[in-house]
């Protein structure tokens, strides 16, 4: 089946930016992702209905520091509006 994670850019502010996400693997799960301009660490909100596993959360923050990787270039890219990746089954 596999895991899609989709990451939609809510709002830019000067210290950080916020995404939306969604999971699907067996279920649909909704949460938001903050991202920190100057050290890139990924702060995950609350999840609807549950908790995703931590695997999934682990690539969700690997999408989202590569994005912020590539806002720290010499000439840098703005940061994506949408991320949308796709993972064979997680375990």
């Amino acid at each position: 089946m596999g895991v899609r994670i989709l990451c939609r850019l809510e709002s830019e502010a000067v210290d950080r930016v916020v995404y939306s996400i969604e999971i699907r693997a067996s279920e649909v799960l909704r949460g938001s992702a903050a991202v920190s301009r100057e050290t890139g660490e990924v702060a995950f909100g609350p999840w609807s209905p549950a908790e995703p596993p931590a695997e999934t959360t682990t690539l969700a923050r690997a999408f989202l520091r590569a994005a912020w990787s590539s806002t720290r270039k010499k000439d840098p890219e703005p940061w994506p509006r949408k991320l949308d990746r796709w993972r064979p089954e997680l375990g």
